[in-house]
């Protein structure tokens, strides 16, 4: 079976945000009345912007690549309700540029695209604890363009083009146990790894250009033209009519977890448990757009990603570096906080 390449662009696109979390500029350069402090509670109407001017994600599978490196503006999280265990965060629309690129080998010939996100605009919400700040599910929906330029592939004659495309894309990521990358209390001197996990995902993705496929696949199959189609396109009629076969049964709209469960290896991840790489240094003053803040530096033992979590921010200030040790997927990111309201 043939594994879309929309499902590996969307795994890229949809997991890249997993581990990010307007008021005038701040200045809280105090000295921490104690090297130890607990989780923050937050309130409805609490907000955070950040500007990330890289995020770089790499996928590595046994028959698969995909890197793709964006930039997110604005990106902005506002606590928009609470039950007694979570917190209700809305991720306000943003807009993400950037480019990415998908090498695959299902065992007919390698496969190799590049493209470019364009106008993709990013919105959704987030399921966050408050005993540690974990992230318990995202939901997320990706609007926009993308441009795809095929440089190799095995079914057909040699083609090279570059084709753009709008798509809508309804994620679901459920975990189970919440996902955090902070361990509280924190102090000065702990050190700390992140726990195995599992993380489930679903959604659909919809696009007109996957209405017409379907459209031309069903008038190709109704009118028995598999046969003549493979003579035209110099290719094997059994793969062509392979590939007709999976496009009837998932478009025109992509259930993502039937498509995942039937193709891949299911919609269900095992992350494994990742030893103490996490170590929180010490404090120190850091400047970023927000203000000026007494932060805690927390460091990866491995590739040297640097994390300033400020107690009066309630949250992250910075976070840049090299994470692909701590992270899913993320192998570098830079961002700072340029404003938030939370008030300690």
């Amino acid at each position: 079976m043939k594994k879309p390449l929309s499902i590996l662009l969307l795994c890229t696109l949809i997991l890249a945000p997993l581990s990010l979390a307007q008021s005038a500029t701040l200045s809280h350069p105090q000295v921490l009345a104690s090297t130890s402090v607990d989780v923050p509670v937050w309130s409805v109407g609490n907000n955070w912007t950040y500007d990330i001017n890289n995020i770089t994600v790499d996928v590595e599978e046994e028959n698969f690549t995909v890197h793709v490196h964006a930039a997110i503006e604005d990106f902005t999280m506002e606590v928009v309700g609470e039950t007694t265990d979570y917190y209700l965060v809305h991720v306000k629309p943003t807009a993400i540029t950037g480019d990415y690129a998908i090498y695959a080998n299902l065992g007919d010939g390698p496969i190799n695209v590049t493209g470019l996100l364009k106008k993709i605009v990013l919105e959704g919400t987030l399921q966050v604890a408050k005993a540690d700040l974990g992230i318990k599910r995202i939901n997320l929906t990706i609007d926009g363009k993308l441009t795809i330029t095929v440089h190799e592939q095995p079914y057909f004659p040699p083609l090279s083009h570059t084709f753009t495309f709008s798509t809508v894309i309804d994620s679901s990521f459920i975990f189970g146990e919440p996902y955090r990358i902070i361990v509280f209390p924190l102090e000065v001197g702990n050190n700390w790894g992140i726990p195995a996990n599992t993380v489930t995902l679903s959604g659909t993705i919809d696009s007109p250009w996957f209405k017409l496929v379907n459209f031309i696949n069903q008038k190709v199959r109704q009118w028995h033209l598999i046969g003549p189609l493979a003579n035209l396109l110099q290719t094997d009629e059994a793969s062509l009519q392979n590939i007709s076969d999976i496009l009837d049964d998932i478009l025109p709209t992509v259930d993502i977890a039937h498509v995942m469960n039937t193709y891949l290896s299911g919609n269900t991840i095992n992350t494994s448990e990742i030893p103490p790489i996490l170590i929180c240094n010490d404090t120190e003053v850091v400047t970023v757009p927000a203000g000026t803040y007494t932060a805690y530096n927390i460091t990866t033992l491995v590739g040297g990603g640097m994390i300033y979590y400020a107690p009066d921010a309630g949250y992250l200030i910075r976070m840049k570096g090299r994470f692909a040790d701590a992270l899913p997927f993320i192998n570098g990111i830079n961002m700072e906080l340029a404003s938030t309201n939370y008030q300690p």
